[in-house]
């Protein structure tokens, strides 16, 4: 297929907006503005007041990337504003091989690509061979030489930082050599198998270090919240969705990327391909997309085999769909001469309609339910297409095309009954609708699945599934030094390669079971010949539908979300079930576009921009 296509990936990259239904789950509080402030100025000395060459005699620690204090045989001095450490403790804590010639007053520190050459009562030291002034001259204490602790630090990539409020001293890690990059993301309980032979592939590819920390399910936005709470995040997060942090404890938390994307390509890429089909107020990227199509949204997925019993054609159409429903649910499509089969299967969500939003969004020619149309935003629960929806939904359920309880079953018994072989359709990604084919020829090995590529409501143009905003993304949390964040980035650069091209990912060592848990880590955009002509087409058909990417405020506005949706949801089901008439929509819209509370909730959401009226 197409690299644009291939290389595609949406997902909630632009985290200065969050999704209309808030996820309900605790967040850290936020990190006060002028702690942020001290923690990103550079190493200020705080012994101005003292001579030179006395000791520290105020309690102080020196850190060792963020886990450990060096333990010093004899204490710190200061000289010159500068402060010297006893050279065996602190060479060897860093990782070199420390050798003292009292003879000739030299002290030799080395590691892999550093080797350091100190002179006693010289302010010269050579590193690699190169001269390099120091902040004072190698001096004697209690015949123990002593070294400036910042040379040291810096000339191994490391970055050293002053913490005034704890007198404390913080050396990071160093970025000579093989960088150690720490990773957290969610994903299935199957993935653990086979990581580790990976994880080794990975840091060969990337000549990295990596520590990937897999959490399953729900468990992994918990122990997120955790570590950015306890101030120990890894160097990269996965963030679920965009729906969990406020625009401003997003910024103190997270990286603004936006000034460093042009020298990434893959990953520019990925946040290029979602912006063209999301618009975010706020315009600043904090965090990088998990690789899947912009194309790829869960969209029917029907029963091919059904549809050849009758002689049908694939549906482009509403009306199309729906009498390939009708057929699904009476005319016996399996053949076993009973009545047990249905046209459609879904589930709805919290706060939507789940499982059949794609309907909402066919007859509103959007992509989600805020959309940008004729540069307005728009909230589509107050257009005529969402009307036009219900009633197309509320027909399907009074003829018993879906299942009575589909309100109160869960997304997992919706989808098993497909599995069962007992629905003709339902919304799935690609990836999932593989699964669920290998399912059903379990047991009927004629049984296949075919992905719509788009949907026609009357009058209306072809539309296709986008996904932008739902995916997920890679953050960089700020206690990442300014040093490290291109090594982070440029780590991510290189996997988000791999995991786009299947030959890349050979020519890496990588075989088929490595790139299936890449892509269980990372996203995929399409990997099957048939995926790529979906794809493709979806793509080639032009549709010019944009989802608005809102933005959280805080969490009296997250919970007005919450309630509003809630709202809204139950007056749709109230009109599909039967329990009230299309004028009663038609009054709870009404009564929404005079609520000044909701206007001003959309405007919020929408960073200000004029809601469509």
């Amino acid at each position: 297929m197409k690299k644009k296509v291939a290389t595609v990936c949406t997902a909630a990259v632009l985290l200065t907006q969050t999704a209309w239904a808030a996820a309900e789950t605790p967040v850290p509080a936020p990190v006060p503005q002028e702690q942020v402030r001290e923690a990103r100025q550079p190493l200020k000395s705080p012994w101005d007041d003292l001579t030179s060459l006395r000791p520290s005699t105020d309690t102080l620690k020196v850190w060792l990337e963020r886990s450990s204090a060096i333990m010093f045989e004899q204490e710190l001095i200061i000289d010159n504003d500068s402060t010297f450490a006893p050279y065996r403790s602190l060479l060897e804590a860093l990782g070199f091989r420390a050798d003292w010639n009292e003879a000739a007053g030299q002290i030799t520190a080395a590691k892999d690509k550093l080797t350091i050459v100190f002179t006693v009562d010289s302010d010269k030291a050579l590193a690699n061979g190169e001269s390099r002034q120091l902040p004072a001259p190698v001096r004697l204490h209690d015949g123990v030489p002593y070294v400036p602790l910042r040379f040291v630090a810096e000339e191994d990539k490391r970055e050293v930082t002053w913490d005034g409020f704890n007198r404390s001293i913080s050396i990071g890690e160093s970025l000579l050599g093989p960088v150690r990059i720490e990773m957290a993301a969610s994903t299935p309980a199957w993935q653990d198998a086979g990581f580790a032979d990976l994880s080794g592939k990975l840091e060969k590819a990337t000549g990295n270090k990596l520590s990937l920390t897999l959490i399953g399910g729900d468990m992994y936005l918990m122990k997120m919240n955790v570590m950015l709470a306890a101030g120990e995040p890894d160097d990269i997060m996965l963030l679920p969705d965009s729906a969990t942090y406020s625009a401003e404890l997003v910024d103190s938390l997270f990286w603004d990327l936006t000034p460093y994307l042009a020298d990434y390509p893959h990953l520019a890429a990925q946040v290029k391909l979602m912006q063209e089909h999301a618009v975010s107020p706020g315009g600043k990227v904090y965090g990088i997309p998990l690789l899947q199509s912009p194309f790829d949204g869960r969209f029917p997925v029907i029963r091919q085999d059904w549809l050849d019993v009758f002689d049908l054609p694939l549906p482009t159409t509403m009306e199309e769909l729906y009498a390939a429903m009708q057929a699904f649910t009476q005319r016996d499509p399996d053949g076993n001469g009973k009545n047990d089969t249905l046209g459609m299967t879904g589930a709805i969500d919290g706060a939507g309609l789940g499982g059949f939003a794609w309907i909402e969004n066919v007859f509103n020619e959007s992509g989600g339910r805020l959309a940008v149309r004729d540069g307005r935003a728009i909230d589509t629960v107050t257009e005529p297409g969402t009307r036009d929806a219900l009633k197309w939904l509320y027909q399907a359920y009074a003829e018993g095309l879906a299942a009575k309880d589909f309100p109160v079953v869960n997304a997992e018994q919706a989808q098993q009954l497909m599995n069962d072989g007992r629905a003709g359709l339902a919304a799935m990604t690609l990836a999932e609708a593989r699964e669920t084919e290998k399912r059903l020829q379990e047991t009927n090995p004629r049984a296949k699945l075919t992905p719509l590529v788009s949907l026609r409501a009357p009058g209306g143009e072809a539309v296709v599934p986008l996904t932008a905003g739902n995916g997920g993304s890679f953050a960089v949390p700020r206690q990442v030094t300014a040093a490290k964040l291109p090594l982070v980035l440029a780590f991510l650069d290189r996997v988000y390669a791999l995991a786009e091209s299947g030959a890349a990912a050979e020519g890496a060592g990588l075989n088929e079971q490595d790139r299936a848990l890449l892509a269980g880590v990372f996203g995929s955009a399409g990997s099957e010949a048939a995926d790529d002509a979906v794809l493709e087409a979806r793509e080639a058909a032009g549709f010019a539908g944009q989802i608005l990417l809102d933005r959280p405020i805080d969490m009296d506005d997250q919970e007005a979300g919450i309630s509003l949706a809630q709202r809204i949801q139950q007056a749709k089901l109230k009109y599909v079930l039967g329990a009230t008439p299309i004028a009663a929509w038609d009054l709870f819209v009404g009564e929404l576009k005079a609520d000044a509370s909701y206007s001003s909730w959309l405007g919020q959401r929408t960073g200000g921009a004029e809601p469509g009226k």
